[in-house]
């Protein structure tokens, strides 16, 4: 939650990225072929390659939260035809 920029000289600067609670969220998906398009023109487009908070209902409350992605999701090779999405998420409560 704290970003550290690079600077030329001096002292690291820092600042926190987030006010509140975040917490880190590390899942997978399996996904076939129209899946996997709709999870990446979500990604894409609707989110702005990632950089848009979106809500979903958190896995083990079922509360509807918000979430962010910490880092660009990974695609395995698939498996037949299934392929798996890894992602990072950042989670607010």
């Amino acid at each position: 939650n704290v970003l550290v920029p690079e600077v030329e000289s001096g002292e690291p600067m820092s600042r926190r990225r987030f006010t509140g609670d975040v917490s880190r969220v590390v899942g997978a998906i399996q996904v076939e072929s129209a899946e996997r398009a709709a999870f990446w023109d979500f990604w894409r487009n609707d989110l702005k390659q990632g950089s848009l908070r979106f809500t979903w209902d958190e896995p083990s409350s079922g509360a509807t939260v918000e979430f962010l992605f910490a880092e660009e999701p990974e695609e395995t090779t698939p498996s037949g035809k299934v392929w798996q999405i890894s992602f990072n998420l950042l989670m607010f409560e």
